[in-house]
């Protein structure tokens, strides 16, 4: 390094001196010289030699250094007279040799050296320690890791040991695994002498594996089970709890030092507190909480309330108006949710939890907002072989039976009328609020057409038709399209027969009168029979009244005429059989 020579410096007694002396310094010496001038280039150096020496000020910009006229500076000489007169010194050279004597020094004496890795080559590290070239630091003895990389030592100002040293061939061998070992060891004995049971410290989240955490407290490793890293209960991955390299507090559970490495199990939970020991304050029967929906079990939900608090709202208690068959119809994982408190037990660790009771029961409103009779839009959500589901829209289902479907007689499947999603109108039949039931009706919106068909085919009414089907009981006749009739075989003759082949043939156009409307079945019952006496009747009374108003015949007459006589009984014979 330069120093600062005194205010006045006799030059001229300086050169004589030398003169006299003659050459006291031989190429490769590394001397003592004064700083005599500063050009734009150089820097005019005396050693005490009949020429001047010049360095080029690049050399002290790369040193980082800054020299004045009068600084005594170490250079070294590189020969003592060049053609110009002038001696060529070096201070780079000089710096150099410096260190070089200082590391030589060091590896002598077993001592540290500073130095920064720059680099990256096969199997190890470049560093430079201030030599023209820099130093190989092995891969194994950089870190106390097993791989260590170039991310885990760049870019710091390090402490290295000298393992190797050869200057020909420029070779040096640094390591810094026995120095950390020993920092490791010295911190260690200090954790060690720390440590008891019971003790809450901090550590660094050094690995995670399957079976749990690995924590740096100090030089030493302990480890956090799955079970004692939350309050939740029994974690699967410790990932989800917490990341390499975070900063965690840790309670210590056991430790013994007479073992190697010491045994320490630690608790992330323990550190934390139990959260159920202020549960009862914080989480009373009756309240609202709002929580996390965690997970689903086929019996229900599990509802975070605090972190390690989950409480579990049974399946019966997810919803007033939906037939749950499993959590995950009406909830969804990781949404928040409004529960309401039904039982706290802290030492069972048990919170009983409901959904549905958080909102007012739509059943205790049901008679007001549809009443029996009240027609009501909704959504089909469910089909099955015995009706069809409906939601109201306070969300309340109701059922539509099969037999409220349609006016048929023999109501066809639902499915093949109704699927989920479809929007119609129904009536409200029927309400049980404690059952918690609704009977419904699609066909009750639509005219019943068994009334047109009362009004179209009254009793007594007679009609032309055409006989479409026959069967042992009788004849099928068509009275519409979608309406048909029955003649039984005993309503088709006034004479006994035994098939109705005997008297009527497919596609015969007969007349017939309605005897009798059967609902069930949707029969028009109709009888030929008795449209025949009914004639025959009609044509008797009018014969009669007819004589009578002519004169021509009496009754008497009629009684004594034999003939017409035995006519007449054999009228009336057939009109009364």
């Amino acid at each position: 390094m330069a120093e600062r020579a005194g205010a006045d410096v006799d030059f001229k007694a300086s050169f004589m001196a030398a003169d006299e002396k003659g050459p006291a310094v031989e190429p490769g010496d590394v001397v003592s010289g004064i700083v005599i001038q500063l050009t734009d280039e150089d820097v005019i150096v005396d050693v005490g030699l009949k020429c001047e020496g010049r360095i080029k000020k690049s050399e002290f910009e790369a040193l980082g250094e800054t020299v004045s006229v009068g600084d005594t500076i170490e250079v070294k000489v590189l020969s003592l007279e060049t053609e110009e007169g002038t001696t060529r010194l070096s201070r780079q050279r000089a710096a150099q040799d410096e260190r070089w004597t200082r590391v030589q020094n060091a590896f002598k004496n077993q001592e540290l050296i500073e130095g920064k890795v720059v680099g990256e080559i096969k199997g190890g590290f470049k560093v430079d320690i201030g030599l023209p070239y820099t130093c190989f630091l092995p891969k194994s003895q950089a870190t106390l890791k097993r791989r260590a990389t170039l991310e885990d030592v760049q870019g710091e100002t390090l402490m290295f040991e000298i393992k190797e040293m050869d200057r020909r061939r420029k070779n040096i061998v640094l390591s810094r695994k026995t120095l950390l070992e020993g920092e490791r060891d010295k911190v260690r004995v200090e954790t060690l002498s720390k440590i008891s049971v019971g003790n809450i410290i901090e550590g660094t989240v050094k690995n995670i594996t399957t079976f749990g955490v690995f924590v740096d407290i100090g030089g030493i490793d302990g480890l956090i089970t799955l079970g004692d890293l939350s309050w939740s209960g029994f974690v699967k991955e410790a990932g989800t709890i917490v990341k390499k390299g975070d900063v965690v507090n840790v309670k210590v559970l056991e430790f013994d030092p007479n073992v190697e490495p010491a045994k320490i199990r630690l608790g992330l939970k323990q550190a934390q507190g139990d959260p159920w020991d202020s549960i009862a304050e914080a989480c009373k029967a009756g309240s609202l909480i709002e929580g996390t929906v965690k997970s689903f079990t086929n019996f229900g939900a599990f509802i975070e309330i605090k972190p390690g608090i989950d409480g579990l709202a049974h399946i019966s208690e997810l919803s007033w108006t939906n037939h749950v068959k499993h959590p995950s119809q009406v909830l969804e994982l990781g949404a928040k949710t409004l529960a309401k408190v039904l039982a706290v037990s802290a030492e069972k660790r048990k919170i009983s939890l409901s959904i549905k009771q958080a909102a007012p029961d739509p059943w205790s409103q049901v008679f007001d907002e549809f009443p029996p009779g009240a027609r009501v839009k909704g959504v089909i959500t469910g089909v099955t072989n015995f009706g069809a589901f409906f939601k109201l829209p306070s969300g309340i289902e109701g059922m539509i039976h099969r037999t409220d479907l349609t006016w048929d007689e023999n109501p066809p499947d639902p499915q093949t009328i109704l699927k989920p999603g479809d929007e119609v109108e129904v009536i409200v039949l029927r309400i049980d609020a404690e059952e918690k039931k609704i009977s419904l009706g699609l066909k009750q919106t639509l005219q019943d057409p068994w009334n047109e068909v009362a009004r179209m085919y009254q009793k007594n009414k007679i009609i032309e038709t055409e006989i479409t089907r026959l069967t042992p009981e009788g004849a099928i006749v068509q009275l519409d399209d979608k309406l048909e009739g029955f003649i039984p075989l005993s309503d088709l003759s006034r004479e006994k027969i035994h098939r109705p082949e005997e008297v009527v043939t497919v596609g015969q156009k007969v007349r017939a009168k309605v005897t009798k409307l059967e609902r069930k079945g949707a029969r028009v019952l109709l009888s030929i029979r008795d449209l025949m006496k009914e004639e025959e009747a009609h044509s008797v009374k009018t014969y009669m009244n007819d004589q009578e108003k002519s004169g021509s015949i009496t009754l008497g007459d009629m009684i004594g005429n034999s003939q017409l006589a035995e006519q007449l009984k054999e009228l009336v014979a057939k009109h009364s059989s």
